[in-house]
């Protein structure tokens, strides 16, 4: 599971109950998988009714998911509920790298090297120092996002309260599956991105997301038409 940006979001008001937005039965688990990305799901689950939630994803929304097999199933097709990052190559590597992966680049590296072979060394130098200064200037905001990717792991939450069966769980977060019915309380983080299906005066904190300050007020409603994320209002999103 992933989200279109998954920032922290704590709670700052009364409990909620809600159910894993993502994909729906087994005889479509599959092709849906493929064809739907991260971002187009929150949208599409906003403009859902609850109850067409519940139906779509095959879960109950008492007792939630209800089989075990159909636990499996879920886990199989959509892989663990986790971001995933490459393991990362070394410093030194990735930028000498960012000198060949942009053809502009070269472009400009092979024109100081003509006018240093012509004599022009003054051009040769200031070409150079333009092709550093726009390389390391790449490479350092590349970094930083994949530090704030590595932070925002750090703050995923570990452990995730939920419905299985009709029975009530605390299972890794990693665990959890498409249709799963989680419950979160004041100071806990979203396990997973999440299509909310019942709350109470519920408001949550997404400034890293969506750099505002005041916590953001969330509903069960469906929201109609085309959305940004700051205003999926019925959408919890990771973290």
């Amino acid at each position: 599971m992933t989200s279109d940006n998954p920032f922290q979001a704590h709670l700052t008001s009364n409990s909620d109950v809600l159910s894993v937005d993502d994909l729906d039965i087994e005889s479509s688990l599959m092709s849906r998988a493929n064809s739907n990305s991260s971002s187009g799901l929150s949208a599409q689950y906003a403009n859902k009714s609850s109850e067409d939630t519940v139906s779509e994803l095959q879960t109950d929304p008492v007792n939630g998911i209800c089989n075990q097999q159909d636990i499996s199933l879920r886990r199989s097709v959509h892989g663990v509920n986790e971001l995933e990052g490459e393991k990362p190559e070394s410093l030194l590597l990735r930028f000498i790298k960012t000198f060949y992966d942009d053809p502009m680049i070269l472009l400009l590296i092979g024109s100081a090297v003509i006018s240093f072979l012509m004599g022009n060394i003054d051009d040769a130098i200031s070409i150079t120092s333009a092709v550093l200064i726009v390389v390391t200037v790449g490479f350092v905001q590349e970094y930083r996002s994949e530090q704030s990717l590595e932070a925002l792991n750090k703050l995923v939450p570990e452990m995730a309260h939920l419905t299985r069966n009709g029975a009530t769980e605390t299972v890794m977060a990693s665990a959890l599956v498409p249709g799963d019915l989680v419950h979160f309380a004041v100071g806990d983080r979203i396990p997973a991105d999440v299509r909310l299906t019942e709350s109470v005066h519920l408001s949550i904190d997404e400034s890293n997301l969506t750099g505002e300050t005041n916590p953001v007020s969330k509903t069960t409603e469906k929201i109609d038409g085309l959305t940004s994320i700051n205003q999926r209002t019925n959408i919890a999103f990771m973290a």
